[in-house]
């Protein structure tokens, strides 16, 4: 079998010499198709958003050119006199206003949605905001799913507490942590149209299953419903209803039960 001589030392045929820099070759070859196909879903999937108004605070204008822009701040002879500016159908000298929108979805989203509908969108014709597990719809107005899981923000703080749908309620539902044995969490509202309390069920040492409620629903529940609380005794620090006496009580053993309040 013809050799090819590769160093004072070491001898290689021929035929694994061609086998290796076939290998190669082939790697390469893959991964040169992966990176052209990876490329291509990007950017068909970034074709495939249309966008019929500005971001935010921007207003519409077009340049001399006839392209459709956007604008946050003043609009003088056809050029954007403010900072920032970008267009909707395509401009070599602006950015897309599609990725101003996603990141702006972003940081909100990150504040705003719960982690199990981190995606945040916005309709304004219809006056709506949320979140979805669903990626986004071609025009970023809602989830490209109907069917999958989303929340509403609503317009005021109130609207908020007391709709089982709120976002608000959600998202402070999964940030709050678990504890004890078989922790589960859920929303409860026993009163139409009033705060929604965050239930905490859990089993403690001894076994025995219990449920409580997180201080901050329940004084946002008692302030709407029983605004005069305060002055009526009852004391949320020492209340076993209320989920962080109850873990001080049941699970940590920081609190007596000679100092809760039933």
């Amino acid at each position: 079998m013809q050799k090819i001589k590769c160093s004072p030392y070491i001898d290689i045929p021929m035929v694994e010499l061609w086998f290796l820099l076939f290998s190669i070759l082939l790697v390469l070859s893959v991964m040169y198709l992966f990176h052209e196909v990876t490329s291509t879903t990007v950017e068909e999937l970034f074709e495939d958003i249309s966008l019929s108004a500005c971001p935010g605070s921007y207003r519409l204008y077009y340049d001399a050119n006839g392209n459709t822009l956007c604008c946050d701040g003043e609009i003088m002879a056809n050029k954007c006199m403010g900072g920032h500016f970008c267009t909707l159908h395509g401009s070599s000298d602006a950015p897309n206003c599609a990725d101003v929108i996603l990141a702006d979805y972003k940081a909100k989203g990150q504040s705003q949605c719960p982690a199990s509908m981190a995606n945040y969108f916005e309709d304004k014709p219809n006056q709506k905001k949320g979140c979805t597990t669903s990626v986004l719809n071609a025009s970023l107005t809602g989830p490209k799913h109907t069917s999958q899981g989303q929340c509403v923000i609503y317009d005021t703080a109130e609207k908020n507490r007391a709709a089982m749908d709120s976002c608000d309620n959600q998202k402070q539902m999964e940030d709050y942590p678990c504890f004890g044995d078989h922790c589960t969490k859920s929303l409860v509202q026993p009163i139409a149209d009033k705060p929604v309390l965050i239930a905490i069920s859990f089993t403690d040492s001894n076994g025995i299953h219990r449920t409580s409620y997180t201080k901050a629903s329940m004084e946002a529940q008692l302030d709407s419903t029983r605004p005069n609380w305060r002055n009526q005794g009852i004391d949320l620090s020492k209340n076993i209803q209320v989920t962080e006496v109850a873990k001080a009580v049941y699970v940590d053993k920081t609190m007596a039960a000679s100092e809760i309040q039933v």
